[in-house]
């Protein structure tokens, strides 16, 4: 499953790489800079970043979804966690910005903020999908699975 996210991401970048060079050829933009070695460069710790981040959503959402045995519960809890819950805590309580999950893995995939650091989030994503991981293999190993 991550592979195939993961993969998908990639094929996505190159896609939208090969729309954004053909609609800067048909504007008249130069694209000297992006084929350069430091355009080359920004973009793979881009791609990297991102494909961090969508693989550390896609291990949570799993891990959502294994403890609730159903997938529109889980896209539901999942979306109103993400969405309306996370930033409704962090406008309340700023402070909570970099310790929430979504917030450091949208931190991660977008390679640091001003105010919050990229090892910063990472670490806390990287908590957060390890502690996730190993709730989910312990639960996982105790259900009573046959068929």
């Amino acid at each position: 499953m991550l592979t195939f996210v993961a993969i998908a991401l990639v094929f996505a970048a190159v896609i939208a790489t090969v729309v954004a060079f053909a609609m800067a050829h048909s504007r008249h933009v130069p694209t000297g800079a992006w084929t350069s070695s430091a355009g080359i460069s920004d973009l793979t710790r881009a791609l990297g970043d991102l494909v961090l981040a969508v693989v550390g959503y896609a291990s949570l959402g799993l891990a959502v979804g294994l403890f609730l045995r159903s997938w529109v519960f889980a896209v539901i809890i999942g979306f109103a966690w993400l969405l309306p819950v996370g930033s409704i805590i962090m406008k309340i309580v700023p402070a909570t910005t970099p310790w929430l999950p979504g917030s450091a893995l949208t931190i991660v995939g977008e390679g640091g903020t001003s105010t919050v650091g990229y090892a910063h989030s990472l670490l806390v994503s990287l908590a957060y999908i390890v502690v996730a991981a190993v709730l989910t293999t312990v639960a996982f190993a105790r259900r009573d699975v046959t068929a």
